[in-house]
């Protein structure tokens, strides 16, 4: 299937202290290099380890390393991203409003949308918090990825794993953008945003990292990157 390709589209978790991405969403559209499984490892709480000053509570399991990461074609990827690299993005005075009040000095929140590169870090479990965000910053490292964590999803690793499968894996351009954040905002915490017992609409709201107005931003960007790329594998110019 020389002339197949695989074009991977979806949102994301933000990996709120990176500067660059390849990917995509409100703050940033992310063209992904790598992806890394996080349950493909050992993880515990801090408190448990003999060493409290460790970088990572996450541990690697070797064993596993053939199905715990997956590098994209590198040539590839240098061909897709001088085509999406300047398309313009969209956000919202609510989004640039959160993101100053809540990450001030910081360059990525305050500077507009754009498509960069990065890593994702898949997962089963919904997590957030400064703990894994640790966690995630180590394992791209861990692995070497040629891009820092940028993103945190659920099924980018399975999608390599299958088009490793019928030989597909170089042919993968993966997409991401960005529907909500990896750590807590002020004023929040997990039982604020988490605790049974309150219905989920209640809680959606313009300000908080759940619910944060990137959505309809984050897919409009989505498409309109994706149909830069769609355009050009229809041309047979990629």
């Amino acid at each position: 299937m020389p002339d197949t390709g695989i074009l991977k589209a979806g949102e994301s978790t933000y990996e709120t202290n990176n500067h660059i991405f390849i990917c995509m969403h409100i703050i940033t559209d992310i063209t992904l290099s790598a992806v890394c499984d996080y349950e493909l490892g050992r993880s515990t709480d801090r408190s448990e380890l003999e060493n409290p000053g460790l970088e990572s509570t996450w541990f690697p399991n070797d064993s596993l390393g053939d199905y715990s990461v997956e590098k994209m074609n590198s040539d590839y990827y240098d061909k897709v991203y001088p085509l999406i690299r300047d398309c313009p993005l969209r956000t919202t005075e609510n989004t640039r409003r959160v993101l100053a009040n809540n990450f001030p000095g910081e360059e990525w929140a305050a500077r507009e949308p754009r498509v960069s590169k990065g890593t994702a870090v898949s997962s089963d479990s919904y997590w957030k918090g400064d703990e894994d965000h640790g966690n995630a910053d180590f394992i791209a490292e861990y692995y070497e990825c040629p891009d820092e964590y940028a993103v945190t999803e659920m099924e980018e690793i399975s999608i390599m794993n299958a088009a490793e499968c019928f030989g597909l894996e170089d042919r993968v351009i993966s997409l991401r953008v960005i529907v909500n954040l990896d750590t807590f905002l002020e004023g929040e915490n997990p039982e604020l945003l988490w605790i049974e017992g309150e219905y989920f609409n209640d809680k959606v709201v313009n300000e908080n990292s759940e619910t944060l107005d990137i959505f309809e931003s984050g897919m409009n960007n989505l498409f309109d990157v994706g149909r830069i790329v769609i355009d050009t594998i229809l041309a047979g110019e990629l």
